[in-house]
């Protein structure tokens, strides 16, 4: 495994991956929020995008979990507490589960949406349903399953908005309060 770079900061690589999978689910959040109150056209279009942000969150956390296993991250900053440490860890693999999750329970939403076709994503990259999903012959059936994964996919998304808002107040913490270098280990600053 390789190590971090020796400053403290993560890779080039992570810190990319880091702010694409942030603009992309803060794109999203805000999408899934505003996107109820939309009427067609103005909803299918904004359905594209949250559907192409959200398979693209999907396909760069597989990547950045790859990434995360063959280079190791710096390490923590000292004189951090041992609940700031356990809590930092447990965020952190909540939002890998959620970077997974909420895009998963997204494609089960489309592929148990009757009449049940393919989709694409950036309206180019054509993304197959779920088999067993689309399996599901009786309309009605196919329905409340769809209809209960948006419940999961609209909660989960609100759990996601409460664990980013905890990681901005976290950071600033580290930053502003405890003097910890958090912002330059995310490549803002020196």
């Amino acid at each position: 495994m390789k190590a971090s770079t020796q400053s403290g900061r993560y890779t080039r690589v992570a810190i990319v991956l880091h702010w694409a999978i942030a603009i992309a689910i803060i794109h999203n959040l805000a999408a899934g929020v505003f996107m109820g109150e939309a009427r067609a056209p103005r909803h299918t279009g904004m359905m594209n995008w949250h559907v192409s942000f959200g398979m693209t969150v999907l396909v760069l956390t597989v990547i950045r979990i790859v990434w995360r296993a063959m280079h190791k991250s710096p390490p923590l900053p000292g004189g951090m507490k041992p609940w700031e440490i356990f809590l930092s860890k447990f965020a952190n693999f909540l939002f890998y589960f959620f970077m997974v999750f909420l895009p998963m329970t997204g494609w089960a939403i489309l592929s148990a949406n009757p009449p049940g076709r393919d989709f694409t994503v950036w309206w180019s990259i054509r993304v197959p349903q779920i088999a067993p999903l689309a399996a599901i012959e009786d309309a009605g059936y196919r329905l409340r399953v769809k209809h209960q994964f948006e419940d999961i996919h609209s909660m989960g998304g609100w759990i996601l908005i409460g664990l980013l808002l905890l990681h901005v107040a976290a950071a600033l913490k580290h930053q502003f309060k405890d003097g910890h270098p958090g912002f330059q280990r995310m490549g803002i600053g020196r």
